[in-house]
């Protein structure tokens, strides 16, 4: 991708526009990084449209963050058997 946030923004709005969600994600979130320090109010924006995208796509189960924990045991000891 360049490395230009207005060129990589129009790109994920081209992906989003075809329906390739995964890369219109992946423009989005890129043009964040690019655009973060030097054009603020596109990386909002382009913040904004990818977690729309992500509210959108829930069978992207890669993307869901892990809310609980839970401790395993074993209650019955294991041998070994030559």
């Amino acid at each position: 991708a360049p490395e230009n946030p207005q060129v990589t923004f129009l790109m994920g709005n081209i992906a989003e526009m075809t329906n390739d969600i995964p890369t219109a994600i992946d423009m989005f979130n890129r043009t964040f990084d690019l655009a973060e320090q030097d054009n603020p109010q596109l990386a909002v924006v382009a913040r904004v449209r990818m977690g729309n995208l992500l509210q959108r796509a829930p069978a992207m189960e890669s993307t869901s963050v892990v809310t609980a924990t839970a401790t395993l045991s074993v209650t019955t000891p294991i041998t070994a058997t030559p």
